[in-house]
């Protein structure tokens, strides 16, 4: 049921009714919100909250997959209570609520480097890849690099993996099958081809390796050994702070070694409320407005009339411009003028 008629002398615009233009636009600024949103979101929540990687894809996620199920209580209120034109009204405006609360950042969360010799506020200027960190060390603002080895252990061994230039001990030898391969393999068929394989190539030996839930095994000398792959972080204080580019790490004022710092991040509680409730009102906004405006479309032609297939087309052809435009300009936007000009 619709709460919207056709009135049998209408208004057009290049041979369509009008309403199309106006779904065609708030269909494409909703699809330029959602893009724009999935974009900027991850960077947004790491370089300016400062949220942990674990915590950013956690919120990312939700916001994702809240999206696509809220249009599901959207619709059913709609058809029960609403009605498709209110629905659509109420989403767009919730939506405007939304990105007008992402516009209220704050000055961003504040982290504290916390090491032997004394506490240093990080300083950060740029996004992206153009982010850099800044500490006052010595009456000197210095700039940060973090300078990362990754290596592994097997058993009570240390090990480093093959770098481009083939220096290292070790790289690691995964053989899969392909899809046409599984579905070969299940029928036993000679398309499936060889059994999937793990290999530990350790200094020119090759090792079997055993991937289970607890980890990798690696079979050495009749015994089945750990092979632990990890990180470990130093951070660099360099003497230039005007350092554009690739910094010079050779030549450090100081080093904080791995395992001899930690960090304490303070954030503004006020502005990450703001966050969490302006993410809800998009995802509100989306579920009302998404499910509803392309029955409003199909209301907009009588029954049989033969541009309601082209009328579709146009009204498509706003979700990919706004996916398009989002696409190239809210990076641009939030990364070289700040978030808040592409949230708002």
């Amino acid at each position: 049921m619709t709460d919207m008629t056709v009135p049998p002398s209408e208004k057009s615009f290049l041979g369509h009714p009008r309403g199309l233009v106006i779904c065609f636009l708030t269909e494409m600024w909703e699809r330029f919100s959602y893009y724009g949103m999935r974009g900027l979101l991850l960077l947004y929540l790491t370089q300016h909250f400062l949220f942990s990687d674990e915590r950013s894809n956690v919120i990312y996620g939700a916001y994702i997959a809240l999206v696509y199920i809220m249009s599901i209580v959207g619709g059913v209120l709609s058809d029960k209570y609403l009605g498709q034109r209110k629905a659509v009204t109420f989403g767009a405006i919730l939506l405007v609520l939304g990105h007008f609360g992402m516009a209220f950042e704050g000055s961003g969360s504040r982290e504290t480097l916390i090491t032997s010799a004394g506490n240093f506020e990080v300083q950060a200027e740029g996004r992206d890849n153009r982010r850099q960190l800044f500490v006052d060390y010595e009456g000197e603002t210095r700039r940060v690099v973090f300078d990362s080895t990754q290596f592994a252990t097997l058993g009570d061994e240390r090990i480093l993996p093959v770098d481009d230039a083939g220096v290292g001990d070790y790289q690691i030898q995964r053989r899969t099958r392909g899809f046409i391969e599984n579905i070969c393999a299940l029928v036993n068929l000679g398309c499936a081809g060889p059994e999937p394989e793990t290999v530990l190539v350790l200094n020119g030996e090759r090792l079997h390796v055993e991937e289970t839930d607890e980890g990798m095994m690696v079979e050495r000398l009749g015994q089945m050994v750990p092979l632990v792959e990890r990180s470990e972080t130093d951070i660099l204080v360099l003497a230039d702070a005007t350092t554009a580019g690739q910094p010079d790490t050779s030549s450090p004022v100081a080093v904080f070694g791995h395992g001899s710092y930690s960090t304490v991040v303070v954030q503004q509680s006020l502005y990450v409320n703001i966050l969490y409730i302006s993410l809800a009102l998009i995802i509100a906004g989306v579920g009302f407005l998404k499910p509803n405006i392309s029955t409003i479309v199909g209301d907009l032609y009588p029954e049989g009339d033969p541009r309601r297939d082209g009328g579709f087309t146009l009204f498509y052809m706003g979700i990919n411009l706004g996916s398009f435009l989002a696409t190239w300009t809210c990076g641009i936007l939030g990364i070289v003028y700040g978030w808040a000009c592409c949230s708002a």
